[in-house]
């Protein structure tokens, strides 16, 4: 059987969870990337990707959510994108990486 890798799908939307992986599982997708919308949701989705073999958190911001973004979530999202994802980013520290001021500077 192939497997599949989802790369966007919000399983933070799922009131069973176990039961979607599990389907999905058998299925022969075994791995996903759950987007974070905004800063209210991602401790959220880093918990299900704690949680979850094979889920991978993408905190971020979707333009329909910027407005409750704010400049201070900058550092936050920083530090969970540079220390929630198993890359050789994740041994540097969030000041030592050069991220575009969009992503990251404050907002308008």
């Amino acid at each position: 059987m192939i497997k599949a890798f989802d790369t966007h799908l919000h399983l933070d939307a799922f009131d069973d969870l176990k039961r979607h992986l599990d389907e999905a599982r058998s299925a022969g997708i075994d791995g996903w990337v759950v987007p974070g919308v905004s800063p209210d949701g991602w401790s959220k989705i880093l918990a299900i990707a704690e949680g979850q073999s094979g889920v991978h958190a993408a905190p971020g911001v979707h333009p329909f959510s910027a407005n409750r973004y704010r400049s201070e979530n900058a550092e936050e999202l920083r530090t969970l994108v540079v220390f929630s994802t198993p890359s050789p980013a994740a041994s540097r520290r969030p000041a030592e990486l050069s991220m575009p001021d969009f992503c990251l500077g404050s907002a308008a």
